[in-house]
């Protein structure tokens, strides 16, 4: 079963989505909570926090190696809620950017462990704000800047090192489009 982040509830109402006794999924669909839940559940929207900031500098693989040791992933972003979320994680733990986990050979930018390159008409580039780099620079990664700044996507050598922005739930979502948790 897929639910890498979902939740039982024990409010009356979270987010317009579910209620009193109900857990919520990637694809947004709330379910009662009792035998069979999610193995996820049991914890409320506070217990809840999908992106957090590593406290030391590493470069883009010591990253992705310190986010699996926390049973976390180097943070993917798949929507403008996401993108929010990712940028106030940053700026709540005082520093200017982190390294997420898009990676280029050249050709384009991909998610780490996807194959998948970003389309001019899906996010990020959708937005307008990838201008550092938009069609890949070999050995290159995505730094993102916190909220409050101009400048959101930030192309460094994968050597650098920043502190890394990392994603709770391990892998990529099943349905990233649908992850409601923004």
């Amino acid at each position: 079963e897929c639910c890498p982040f979902a939740y039982c509830l024990d409010l009356e109402l979270v987010d317009e989505w579910c209620y009193t006794d109900e857990w919520l999924d990637l694809s947004g669909q709330c379910g009662l909570c009792g035998p069979g839940w999610p193995e996820c559940c049991g914890k409320t929207p506070d217990d809840y926090h999908p992106f957090f900031v590593s406290t030391d500098a590493m470069d883009y693989d010591a990253g992705l190696a310190y986010c699996a040791s926390e049973g976390a992933s180097l943070a993917a972003i798949y929507n403008e809620g996401q993108l929010a979320t990712a940028r106030a994680a940053i700026s709540a733990a005082r520093v200017e950017k982190a390294i997420v986990g898009a990676e280029s050979d050249g050709n384009g930018w991909t998610w780490h462990g996807t194959t998948t390159t970003w389309d001019v008409s899906s996010f990020p580039l959708n937005t307008g704000q990838v201008r550092d780099q938009a069609d890949g620079l070999a050995d290159h990664v995505y730094s993102l800047h916190g909220a409050g700044q101009d400048f959101v996507w930030d192309a460094d050598m994968r050597s650098e090192e920043h502190r890394v922005l990392c994603r709770m739930g391990g892998g990529a979502p099943c349905d990233p489009a649908a992850d409601v948790f923004a």
